[in-house]
């Protein structure tokens, strides 16, 4: 579909890898890349912004700076107006905005539910998402490692997104992989083998499904789904190790 998820994706990955690496100026730069579908990581630029200014680490700001300039004086090399052009397209109220598509989010979904007329409602998920992050920063943020951290907070971002997609949960592959970390070290296996069942039956119930129903809007309950399973796993595998294992395990 010419989406650019999978270069979402790059980003977080580029930024795993230079942080466990320590190299700060390029994981800036990794994360900049992420930045070009900003909402679907809102509280991801919250906990990064957080953390920079905890740890002292303005090599981070400083990489994440520079390559976002580079991004954005790139296009005006072939178009001086492009965002003169799409500051004019974004407030001419003829044009149908991200946020007025009947997106598969929980937003979207609460304000179907109450007529679809408060779209105030979309933000909701978004602010709650905030709060949960902010609370949970508090409580973590002695011990905070992003190769641990950055899976469950891109997750919890993406569905409190005030809008987003189902091609967009190609940026939760960390988060999948984790998952998949936790399980290799987990005793009960009878448990493990369930929790692969209900995430393949998950998986085939909305392929199967878009093959009948298109719209996107009846996959709201896709992302808190996978979500659930997730903290599921994390929780259950705390007691062995589980905040010790980071993505790349």
């Amino acid at each position: 579909m010419g989406q650019v998820g999978p270069l979402v994706l790059v980003g977080l990955v580029g930024f795993l890898l230079t942080a466990r690496n320590r190299a700060w100026f390029w994981a800036g730069a990794w994360l900049a890349l992420a930045s070009i579908k900003p909402h679907l990581l809102t509280l991801l630029w919250i906990a990064a912004s957080l953390w920079v200014l905890r740890e002292r680490q303005w090599r981070l700001a400083a990489g994440f700076v520079s390559m976002f300039a580079i991004m954005v004086i790139a296009p005006t090399l072939w178009d001086r107006q492009i965002y003169a052009t799409y500051v004019s397209v974004m407030s001419d109220r003829a044009v149908i905005l991200p946020t007025d598509w009947a997106n598969p989010t929980i937003g979207t979904a609460v304000n179907v539910l109450f007529g679809g007329n408060f779209g105030w409602l979309r933000w909701l998920p978004t602010i709650a998402g905030v709060f949960w992050l902010l609370s949970y920063w508090q409580k973590n943020s002695n011990r905070w490692d992003w190769s641990v951290e950055l899976p469950l907070v891109v997750f919890v971002s993406v569905v409190s997104a005030p809008y987003s997609w189902t091609f967009d949960y190609v940026i939760l592959l960390p988060a999948v992989m984790q998952c998949v970390a936790w399980c290799s070290v987990a005793e009960d296996r009878q448990r493990v083998g369930w929790v692969s069942i209900i995430y393949v039956a998950i998986g085939s119930i909305s392929l199967l499904g878009k093959i009948i129903v298109r719209n996107e809007f009846w996959y709201f309950w896709l992302a808190p789904a996978l979500l659930l399973i997730y903290l599921l796993l994390r929780h259950e595998y705390k007691s062995v190790g589980a905040n010790s294992i980071s993505v790349g395990a």
